[in-house]
């Protein structure tokens, strides 16, 4: 699957502690995968393990070569203000769309763990 841009927007609230269940990631000061939720594995159709190590840019659209400068100006975004919301739109290697919301906060698991918080907007299932 891949990334498309996403946009600061407004975004429902998550739950600030996500269940077992839930769909999280922790993610490290170099934005990489350092732990991945059975709940998010399920959704990008990964197993956890394949995520670990790899960095937010790794999911990105390769046809689209502003997302790396986006992603960088959303993480500073992110760094200066403790948090962010937003939607995010992104494809399955066969095309199938899916809309998700996620929040990013800052140091929420100890000091450079940023927890990810993910939830399916819409799905074509």
């Amino acid at each position: 699957w891949y990334a498309s841009r996403s946009a600061v927007t407004g975004a429902p609230e998550l739950e600030a502690t996500p269940s077992r269940a839930a769909a999280w990631a922790i993610i490290d000061d170099d934005r990489r995968f350092i732990e991945v939720s059975q709940g998010l594995a399920r959704i990008v159709e990964l197993p956890a393990r394949m995520m670990i190590g790899r960095r937010i840019e790794d999911f990105s659209s390769p046809s689209d070569p502003t997302i790396r400068d986006d992603i960088a100006k959303l993480w500073e975004e992110f760094r200066a203000n403790g948090s962010i919301a937003s939607t995010l739109r992104f494809n399955f290697a066969d095309g199938r769309p899916r809309e998700l919301n996620y929040r990013l906060v800052a140091d929420a698991d100890g000091e450079g763990r940023h927890r990810l918080t993910v939830s399916v907007l819409q799905t074509d299932r």
